[in-house]
């Protein structure tokens, strides 16, 4: 049976695949997030940081929409 969280979670997943700004919005807000919380760490964290949270912001989408 599918209840609302799973039908929409369906429709996120296929909206995130088919529109690529739909994307890529979702991906800077969640690379933003990781940055924004990094930048408190201590320096060792934050070689190439973008680049790495561009990366985690993607794999946490690919996983998502799998």
């Amino acid at each position: 049976m599918e209840t609302k969280l799973s039908a929409a979670i369906k429709v996120l997943r296929e909206e995130l695949q088919k529109d690529e700004g739909y994307y890529n919005s979702w991906k800077a807000n969640i690379a933003m997030a990781f940055v924004d919380e990094i930048n408190s760490a201590p320096d060792v964290f934050k070689n190439d940081l973008h680049n790495n949270a561009n990366n985690a912001a993607d794999r946490f989408l690919q996983n998502l929409i799998g």
